[in-house]
């Protein structure tokens, strides 16, 4: 039922909690059909394997190359008000993978460079200070977040849990 999964939603993201404000928990396929744009090639897809969750549900992210990206939608416009973005990501694969964060207006952005933890879903903690700006990237303008790979190779990533947390 999308109405109560909205009013679930609503509920959950104005719950305190240590590591901040809800934005994405991957709890449902409404949810992720809802508030995850894929373009060029990604997919988002439910997941249940328990040694890749933290809660509930989380989403597997696939990237199958350049350009291919994954925007997460009904992101807060102003983020002056926090000071890290955090999640819970993981790989099965061993290699060495990248993954791309970007923030931004969807001309300019800020953005972070990372690896993700592999065998085992992890906390990532990235305080936004970390990210680099590009171009005239501002914190109250923000009307995108992006996750993306810089390929050339298919990418496989755990997500669950994305949060905000406030200063």
């Amino acid at each position: 039922d999308p109405h109560l999964v909205g009013r679930m939603r609503n509920l959950l993201q104005g719950l305190p909690h240590p590591d901040g404000r809800l934005l994405l928990g991957f709890d449902s396929p409404f949810e992720v059909r809802l508030l995850c744009k894929v373009e060029a090639g990604a997919s988002v897809d439910l997941n249940t394997d328990p040694d890749f969750i933290q809660q509930g549900c989380s989403a597997l992210l696939r990237f199958n190359g350049v350009g291919a990206k994954i925007r997460l939608l009904d992101v807060p416009m102003d983020w002056t008000d926090y000071c890290e973005l955090n999640f819970w990501m993981g790989t099965k694969k061993e290699t060495m993978l990248d993954y791309i964060i970007m923030v931004g207006d969807g001309t300019n952005w800020f953005t972070f460079y990372g690896e993700p933890p592999s065998g085992k879903l992890e906390k990532v903690r990235l305080p936004l200070d970390l990210f680099r700006s590009e171009g005239d990237a501002d914190w109250t303008k923000v009307k995108q977040l992006i996750v993306t790979s810089p390929g050339p190779g298919e990418v496989d990533f755990y997500l669950d849990e994305v949060r905000l947390k406030p200063k």
